[in-house]
Formats: structure tokens, C-alpha cells, sequence
């Protein structure tokens, strides 16, 4: 009898083990699930996550990565001159790219600005840029255009005159075709010694021609309107004088609206 009993306990007992075992395994599966559902869940997030900081191109603070000390020769000197002020990077990356920018952005104030703006931000923030296809993180200062930036036809010819010198090293720099530079190079010097300017309001009639006849020249040369490109260096005398002719009427049609207002504010006063 004893015997038979033991061996039921006995039996019992490997039942309960082996639902033990089993409850245990169906935990560990469940847990398994449950880790892998969390996991792919996570991946999801982190992919939706990028996608909206590449769609959005949300301006994300970057660790910069510090800098070594280089050696230096012991007594050497500073030099005399200091470095010239250089133009911003967003001015660079649009030659680089062959693309039109403002002539203001080479005169002086402008690389002035530069020197102080840039050397404070640099390196500190960036912006997702699609390059050849690929999104990548480019610097901020190469895609934000300056708030003080004017057309050219605002700038004086002095300023265009002075700013020609910085943007003809730039462009050579960036390895602009040698004819192009040299078809720029004639027509800053055509328009330097149009005999226009002579005249009154002459300047101001060489820095409207620069301006239109720039932008028509970037957009023929890099297609992109499909215009005819020509040499920038020929300078179209008709088109230059139609220039000073309009402004001129302008001036003159100016200056008798004033002395109209003027002598009706005497009839006002005198009454």
C-alpha cells in the first residue's frame, strides 16, 4: 500500500514539475515577445525620428571637437598687415556652387561684418543639407544669407568697384573657367573707364547696367533660363545710354514735383 501511495505522490509531483516547467517557459517566451515588440517599437520611433530631422532640417547644436595647440617657431614675428577680411561663407558656397550672389557681400562692410560674425559662430551650429542626394549636416554660416545684404543696383559704383577686387579673387579661387574671369575682369574694367561717368548721374547709370546685366550673364552661363550666353565684357553702349536717359528723366521729373510742392507751400503761406 505504502508503496503505491508513494509512487502517485510520485507521479503527482513530476506533473507538477513539468507544469512548472512548462508555465516557465511560456513566461520566458512571453517576456521574449514582449522584449522584441519594445525593441522593434524603439527602432520605429528612432527611424520616424530621423526622418523628421532630415525633413525638417531642424538646426541641432553639435559638440565641437576641440582643438590641439600647433607649434610655433620661438622669436618669430606677427605679420605687418593683418589678414584680410574674407567673405562669408554663404557668399564662397554660392561661387563654389556657380551660382549668382550680391556684390555686396565682397565690399568692405560686409567682410567686416564677417570677421565679426562668423568667428563668434563657428562650428557651433548646422543644418541638414541634401548633397548629390544624400542628406548631411553642412555648416549654418554657408546657408544663411546676411539680413543687411542689398541688390547691386543699391550699391554705389564706388562700393562695386572696390568689392570687384575681393570677388574676382574669389571666383578665381574657386576655379572658375579662365574666360569668364577674363570677360568679368572687361567689363569692371570698361565700366572703371566709361567716360558715362563723367556726367552727372554717370555713376549711377554704370552700377544699374552692372547690376542688370550681371544677373542676365549668371543666369545665361549656368542655364538657368535657357538664355544665350555672350560676353559680359562687351559693353552694350545703347543699353548703358537708354540707362542714363531714363534716370535722368527721372531726376528731372524729381526735381519739378519739388518745385511744384514748394511753390504751393509759398501760395499757402502767402494766403
Amino acid at each position: 500500500m505504502g508503496t503505491g501511495r508513494e509512487r502517485e505522490t510520485g507521479a503527482r509531483e513530476r506533473v507538477r514539475q513539468e507544469e512548472e516547467r512548462n508555465l516557465q517557459e511560456e513566461e520566458a517566451r512571453a517576456r521574449e515577445a514582449e522584449e522584441q515588440r519594445l525593441a522593434e517599437e524603439q527602432r520605429a520611433v528612432a527611424a520616424q525620428e530621423a526622418a523628421r530631422l532630415a525633413a525638417t532640417r531642424n538646426e541641432l547644436p553639435v559638440t565641437p571637437v576641440k582643438k590641439k595647440f600647433r607649434d610655433f617657431k620661438e622669436g618669430s614675428v606677427v605679420k605687418s598687415t593683418p589678414a584680410l577680411a574674407r567673405p562669408s561663407s554663404y557668399a564662397l558656397k554660392k561661387l563654389t556652387d556657380h551660382e549668382y550672389v550680391e556684390m555686396w557681400y565682397f565690399t568692405t562692410e560686409a567682410c567686416r561684418e564677417t570677421a565679426l560674425y562668423e568667428r563668434s559662430t563657428s562650428h557651433k551650429a548646422f543644418t541638414m543639407s541634401n548633397v548629390d542626394g544624400v542628406m548631411a549636416w553642412k555648416s549654418l554660416n554657408a546657408h544663411k544669407a546676411s539680413s543687411k545684404a542689398v541688390p547691386d543696383a543699391a550699391l554705389t559704383w564706388n562700393q562695386v568697384s572696390l568689392a570687384k577686387n575681393k570677388f574676382i579673387s574669389c571666383i578665381i579661387e574657386k576655379s572658375w573657367p579662365n574666360e569668364h574671369v577674363e570677360s568679368l575682369v572687361g567689363l569692371y574694367t570698361g565700366l572703371d573707364s566709361h567716360p558715362i561717368r563723367e556726367q552727372e548721374g554717370g555713376d549711377q547709370a554704370v552700377s544699374q547696367y552692372h547690376a542688370e546685366v550681371r544677373r542676365e550673364w549668371m543666369d545665361a552661363v549656368t542655364s538657368a533660363t535657357g538664355a544665350e550666353p555672350f560676353d559680359i565684357s562687351m559693353i552694350n553702349q545703347a543699353r548703358l545710354q537708354a540707362i542714363y536717359a531714363k534716370q535722368l528723366t527721372e531726376r528731372q521729373l524729381n526735381a519739378i514735383k519739388r518745385s511744384v510742392n514748394q511753390f504751393i507751400q509759398l501760395r499757402i503761406s502767402a494766403d
